[in-house]
């Protein structure tokens, strides 16, 4: 017997063993501690927002927001920011426990400064401190952001998961 499954039927199936599944069995102390690192993902978000809100370059303030449990075939990310300096995600392994993930481009300190790039990192860390240091994790610190996020530009035609936010110039 043949049965067809519509596009939407199909990515759903596709997506269906994601690992944040695997968060509703997990301990109890490992779901507290996964609430800390979505809090900490949160906190690294407005500090990105805050660096882009100083930055005359209206490319560099520009931000995509992705919520990877929608992507058919991602399996460990849950959210992803991709800015033309960074990229950060907040990810999930196949035990249901969370993890943070980043990377910067090669060119960061041109593009927002030396000072506004260490304070990056520094509240990168500050914000995982104690149990939750050994689930972050860099990516790359030679990643050129600039290209990701020019492809998810692109990409944002045809996926419905990506959401562009420009931060206007502080005065």
């Amino acid at each position: 017997m043949l049965f067809f499954l519509n596009q939407q039927e199909i990515k759903s199936t596709l997506n269906m063993n994601h690992n944040l599944e695997n968060e509703t069995g997990a301990p109890e102390h490992v779901k507290e501690r996964n609430l800390r690192l979505k809090n900490a993902y949160v906190s690294m978000l407005i500090t990105i927002d805050r660096i882009q809100g100083f930055l005359d370059d209206e490319y560099l303030r520009g931000r995509i927001e992705s919520d990877m449990t929608q992507h058919p075939e991602m399996k460990s990310t849950i959210l992803q920011c991709t800015t033309p300096f960074c990229i950060l995600s907040l990810g999930c392994d196949k035990m249901g426990r969370y993890n943070i993930a980043y990377s910067l481009d090669y060119r960061i300190k041109e593009m927002i400064g030396d000072d506004m790039a260490s304070g990056l990192i520094r509240r990168i860390y500050e914000f995982t401190q104690g149990d939750m240091e050994v689930f972050v994790r860099f990516g790359s610190l030679y990643h050129d952001c600039i290209a990701t996020y020019d492809q998810l530009i692109e990409n944002l035609k045809t996926e419905l998961f990506h959401e562009l936010k420009i931060k206007e110039k502080n005065n």
